[in-house]
């Protein structure tokens, strides 16, 4: 199991290679996340990550279950469980949803992330 001190850099170590595209190293990571510790302090790393690690592969189906469990409106998982949901139900509706509301948090990153996905219908 990571020791807490290191659980932060196996998420970012995630979100940048997902970011990068860098597939393999996403799947390596993915590959030993169930022994990733999952402190309170950063829970919701601990759920967005994996959900973008699985769109970035291209397996959003895979994550289905975990995003609509964390798909509730006005929480910080909201956009991240919609942008999956988008994807692997192939929803442009879903997926605007999740790019307001990353714009709305100030996630400009994801926000972009979300529209380079090709399904984006905000404009």
């Amino acid at each position: 199991m990571l020791r807490p001190s290191s659980a932060g850099t196996v998420f970012a170590d995630a979100q940048s290679a997902a970011a990068a595209e860098n597939l393999g190293r996403v799947e390596a990571l993915l590959d030993g996340s169930e022994k990733w510790c999952w402190p309170i302090w950063n829970y919701v790393n601990g759920v967005a990550t994996p959900l973008d690690a699985l769109v970035a592969l291209g397996r959003a189906q895979d994550a289905m279950e975990d995003a609509t469990r964390h798909a509730v409106p006005g929480t910080y998982l909201e956009p991240f469980a919609l942008r999956t949901l988008g994807v692997a139900r192939g929803d442009a509706a879903l997926l605007a949803r999740a790019q307001q509301r990353f714009e709305e948090m100030g996630f400009d990153s994801h926000a972009a992330q979300t529209r380079s996905l090709g399904l984006d219908v905000v404009g």
